[in-house]
């Protein structure tokens, strides 16, 4: 699993030295990096993943229609304290997103705005992009891109020290890196769709003047997020949705498998299971006229390491279409007698 609870635990160095105060002082050292290098690895993740993929996969931007804007908030394993004196405790994350068709030669623009805290560490990321599409026999195929940057926060507060250290500065640090996704999607025009998404291609890297002598530092990993299901449509009201999606840096793997029902599309529900991680629940409703409104609501229940963690975790989703926005052309004026 991409995300664990590995930064709330103490990590003791094993390796011999002439002083035992280098030895407290080097074991420091580490307990920060390793935190560090855990949560680089373990980028926010969002139950309602399915519908705004774009977070994982630049290239599903391609596939848009109708703009929209979108805001996400994940509370996870609400219920947990914090070892470390951070008042927060349990991680939160939240998704603000802007995605909009184009006129001309690009098929769609959108920006990411991703914001996430895990105990003693803060991220922010900026991401802007386009994505590109073109018809094949059997679908259409969309390629995207969304170069970025990201900011990151170590705050020395949340650690205790036992003795007077250069370490125990009493302040926060923070840096701030490029970073690039990029990703490839496959719409067919039977139902089925996959794509593939990578993130942090750049491996940019946070040292905060700290390391073990080996020039060791917080490094973000490439992570892999491939994606696919199909549309069923039970009825002319009923559509059924299977997905799966399965992220990797190659050092370790998560993976979503869930069913999304919509009715008259208007309403939906599902279910989903994390591996390892938590059973999902999901819930959703379109308010205002032509349902450009939709508000969803998800209750994660954790199976796995409930003491390590928190029992559940709840995320809100909101999504406002714009229908008829095309960046670079005309918005759609409706009357009764003409469309145009």
């Amino acid at each position: 699993m991409l995300r664990t609870s590995e930064w709330m635990k103490s990590v003791s160095l094993v390796k011999s030295k002439s002083s035992r105060n280098m030895m407290k002082k080097i074991g420091l050292i580490l307990c920060v990096l390793i935190s560090l290098e855990v949560n680089a690895q373990s980028d926010p993740f969002f139950s309602h993943y399915m519908f705004n993929p774009s977070y994982y996969n630049p290239g599903w931007m391609g596939d848009v229609n109708t703009a929209f804007a979108s805001f996400q908030h994940r509370s996870q394993w609400v219920g947990y304290s914090s070892s470390f004196d951070d008042p927060g405790g349990a991680p939160s994350s939240q998704l603000l997103s802007f995605i909009v068709p184009t006129n001309g030669v690009l098929s769609s623009a959108g920006i990411n705005v991703i914001s996430d805290t895990q105990g003693p560490t803060s991220s922010i990321w900026i991401r802007a992009g386009a994505a590109y599409n073109f018809q094949i026999r059997q679908g259409i195929v969309s390629v995207g891109v969304m170069p970025g940057l990201v900011s990151r926060t170590l705050n020395f507060n949340y650690f205790r020290f036992e003795k007077p250290d250069p370490l125990d500065i009493g302040t926060r640090e923070s840096q701030v890196k490029p970073d690039l996704a990029a990703g490839l999607f496959f719409n067919s025009f039977n139902g089925y769709f996959a794509g593939v998404g990578i993130s942090h291609l750049l491996s940019s890297s946070f040292d905060f003047n700290i390391s073990d002598g080996n020039g060791k530092s917080s490094q973000f990993k490439p992570t892999y997020y491939l994606h696919g299901g199909k549309r069923v449509q039970v009825n002319r009201d009923l559509e059924i949705k299977p997905i799966l999606l399965v992220k990797t840096d190659w050092s370790g793997y998560s993976m979503d498998i869930s069913g999304i029902a919509t009715y008259k599309n208007i309403m939906w529900g599902g279910i989903s299971y994390r591996r390892s991680e938590a059973a999902v629940l999901l819930v959703g409703y379109s308010f205002l006229p032509s349902q450009v409104l939709k508000v969803g609501y998800s209750f994660d229940y954790v199976v796995t390491d409930q003491d390590a963690k928190g029992p559940t975790s709840h995320e809100i989703f909101l999504k406002y279409d714009i229908p008829g926005f095309i960046l670079g052309g005309r918005k759609e004026v409706k009357t009764p007698r003409f469309s145009f």
